[in-house]
């Protein structure tokens, strides 16, 4: 057989050899691929059941890749971790349902039901006793089987209507005075070298108190003299005297937690302050 009979023949068994090398790469490499996606499915599945549901949160170094980083910036297993401390502090028997886990390139997508009871403070919401079941959903992201990304959203509204710190019917928020209603009003006069402390701190009380169970709303008013000293009137309404007591019980308590004195505080910074209490007069 001549050279140029030959080439042709050559080509041919070339290509069929290199089609079906080619085939047989495509195959390991989705076989590779569903290997991986069966490995990451594994790994957020086990977070949940042995780790998270456990609460055996010094298990997270082997799930939670070095360079993870949580919303606040804090990095590796210890800022997953700080997202867990406060809902186990609050809700010590919580435990996860998973419901949908979708596995897609280096992506998990999971949907959930988490359960548990109120009996500890979570943030500024005082322990109700409350059950509660909430939806949420998380994307994570995996690099060598470890978590380097998670994305979370929960249903933020049902869970704090569920804990009765909300009302189920959000029209009831509209605000109408009410003969039950007691409107707790504070009258201040601040020197013009403490104003900066002073907002700092009030900021912080009206922040507080927005998420105690009986609160209605709250207004400031202020105004300054030819010194340059400030006279602030502040209101919060509250739902009834109940409401107002429980208050002054969670306020206390969260003085202590942080260490605040008001009585030292006014006085160090020569700050007067009147309170009084009135009660609404029906629309």
């Amino acid at each position: 057989m001549t050279s140029k009979k030959r080439a042709p023949l050559l080509v041919f068994v070339l290509t069929v050899s290199l089609c079906g090398f080619s085939q047989n790469v495509n195959k390991n490499l989705k076989k590779m691929e569903t290997i991986q996606l069966t490995q990451n499915k594994d790994v957020v599945l086990d977070l949940y059941e042995n780790v998270l549901n456990k609460k055996k949160l010094e298990l997270l170094k082997e799930y939670i890749a070095d360079d993870f980083v949580n919303a606040t910036g804090q990095k590796g297993y210890e800022g997953f971790q700080q997202t867990l401390l406060p809902l186990i502090k609050a809700f010590p028997d919580f435990e996860y349902k998973l419901e949908e886990l979708i596995c897609e390139g280096d992506k998990v997508a999971v949907k959930w039901k988490l359960f548990g009871t109120h009996t500890g403070q979570f943030q500024y919401i005082m322990p109700t006793g409350k059950t509660f079941s909430n939806t949420g959903m998380a994307i994570f992201q995996l690099r060598n089987n470890r978590i380097t990304r998670a994305q979370v959203l929960t249903d933020r509204l049902g869970f704090l209507q569920e804990l009765d710190v909300l009302p189920l019917d959000l029209s009831s928020l509209a605000y109408k005075t009410r003969k039950e209603n007691v409107h707790f009003i504070d009258k201040f006069f601040v020197p013009a070298t403490a104003q900066k402390e002073f907002f700092e701190r009030m900021s912080y009380n009206r922040r507080f108190i927005k998420t105690l169970p009986g609160f209605i709303r709250q207004e400031a008013f202020e105004k300054t003299d030819e010194k340059g000293n400030m006279i602030m009137i502040t209101i919060a309404v509250w739902e009834n005297m109940d409401s107002v007591s429980r208050a002054k019980e969670a306020v206390g308590a969260e003085y202590k937690r942080i260490g605040f004195n008001l009585p030292d505080f006014l006085q160090r910074l020569n700050i007067t302050m009147e309170r009084d209490i009135y009660q609404g007069v029906e629309e």
